[in-house]
């Protein structure tokens, strides 16, 4: 996932997985994620575990992009990048 600076992902319920685990590892860049009520910084190197049903966003506080590697499990996107309905 790649968020522009002062971008933020999808406050949408549908991105709650609430079938799936998401681990996001953080590529380059900095941030700031809001998951179910608490704050936590990111930077380079951070790794975040995203448990099901919690709610989640995450934003760019840098200058730069923000670039994350996210692992869903079991998965939560089609290959297509369509976000799956059931686990």
């Amino acid at each position: 996932m790649t968020i522009r600076p002062g971008g933020t992902s999808s406050e949408d319920s549908a991105n709650e997985h609430g079938w799936a685990e998401q681990w996001l590892y953080v590529v380059a860049g900095t941030g700031t994620a809001r998951v179910a009520g608490r704050s936590v910084r990111l930077r380079e190197g951070s790794l975040l575990l995203i448990d099901k049903r919690e709610p989640h966003v995450i934003k760019n506080t840098g200058r730069g992009n923000l670039v994350t590697v996210n692992v869903y499990v079991p998965p939560a996107y089609r290959g297509d990048g369509e976000p799956l309905r059931s686990g």
